[in-house]
């Protein structure tokens, strides 16, 4: 819901790779910045309880699917899912902490004037894990032109370390998951598409998620 006119070019609407980079810095900056917004209250759950939660719950839906027999093409291939179950490690998240998250966090949800970023669509915003809003970047335009992943680490102003890099890739392959279901569910044949590329990618040993 927006409720002002803002001025600029969406995120997803940039014609050159300058400017999406210079999209990606100012995105960089503003995550650092929500990041370090307070919380109140005390965490609920453990992190390596919630993601393991997560992907039971996604791979619970695909069985609920297989069983029930739907239309040809609806159910998710067992490799696929079985990926999933081997990339996605709730263990590594042990001793991670949550922070102030956007959730839906993508160029389409910036608009950029001159060298300035706006930030829309806070409707799924809520505490999350501190990598959360880079699966949807690096799933995404940063597979198509890394340069732009190096100008957002750079505004971010932090360096992936091993244990960032393989929560980032579980995430990464959540949201794969999480986008296949969903769409086989709904027959949406480009959503699950998608979702499925974001698999495979992340079960390719060249996957490439950089500090």
């Amino acid at each position: 819901l927006l409720l002002s006119d803002l001025a600029g070019i969406p995120g997803d609407q940039l014609t050159s790779l300058e400017t999406e980079t210079t999209a990606h810095h100012q995105a960089g900056r503003f995550l650092a910045a929500l990041q370090q917004v307070p919380l109140d209250g005390l965490d609920p759950m453990p992190p390596e309880e919630a993601i393991r939660r997560r992907l039971a719950g996604w791979l619970g839906r695909a069985e609920v699917m297989q069983r029930k027999g739907p239309r040809p093409g609806a159910v998710l291939d067992a490799d696929l899912l079985a990926s999933a179950r081997a990339v996605i490690d709730p263990a590594c998240f042990a001793g991670a902490t949550r922070v102030q998250a956007h959730r839906d966090f993508r160029p389409g949800n910036w608009l950029l004037e001159g060298p300035q970023l706006r930030v829309l669509d806070f409707g799924h915003a809520r505490v999350d894990l501190r990598w959360v809003d880079l699966s949807k970047l690096a799933t995404g335009p940063w597979r198509r032109a890394p340069a732009l992943q190096t100008g957002f680490l750079a505004g971010f102003g932090v360096a992936l370390a091993d244990q960032d890099r393989a929560q980032l890739r579980s995430l990464c392959a959540l949201h794969g998951l999480a986008t296949a279901v969903w769409a086989a569910q709904r027959g949406d044949v480009k959503a699950r598409a998608e979702g499925e590329d974001i698999l495979r990618w992340c079960a390719a040993p060249g996957a490439s998620l950089r500090s």
